[in-house]
């Protein structure tokens, strides 16, 4: 009896390998652009309380002059889809601010398309202002 011949192993295809080198290699350099444009916008953030009061009214005049232009908000919890913040701001919002226990605040603006929110307290003797996220109705 003969025995059977052996099937020819193809060698592996390295398309995954280099994908997943330049899917790498874009990650880093985004991750590199992200953190200078963090420092930037870092830079010219905001270092003090915002000043809104709950159930009180805010106009795009004094957003604009609230938050940094180059702002990058997350859409709807997804942080790939962020836009500038300042397309989004609408005519005049309504205020809502809610207190915590840590005093911190949680302030909404709340408009006819978008609600816009952040938290903003104290850390280590200093006001930290977060940065707002958007969310569409």
């Amino acid at each position: 009896m003969q025995e059977p011949p052996a099937p020819e192993r193809k060698p592996k295809s390295t398309k995954n390998k280099k994908a997943t080198a330049d899917v790498v290699k874009e990650s880093k350099s985004r991750h590199k652009t992200q953190l200078e444009d963090y420092q930037t916008l870092k830079k010219k953030w905001i270092k003090k309380p915002t000043g809104l009061t709950n159930g009180g009214k805010v106009t795009k005049k004094e957003l604009v002059k609230m938050f940094p232009k180059v702002t990058k908000s997350p859409v709807n919890g997804v942080v790939s889809n962020s836009i500038s913040l300042h397309s989004a701001f609408e005519a005049s919002y309504e205020v809502r601010v809610r207190v915590m226990k840590n005093d911190w605040m949680r302030t909404v603006l709340v408009g006819k398309k978008h609600n816009i929110s952040w938290l903003e307290g104290p850390i280590k003797n200093k006001h930290k202002v977060t940065l707002p996220m958007i969310q569409t109705k």
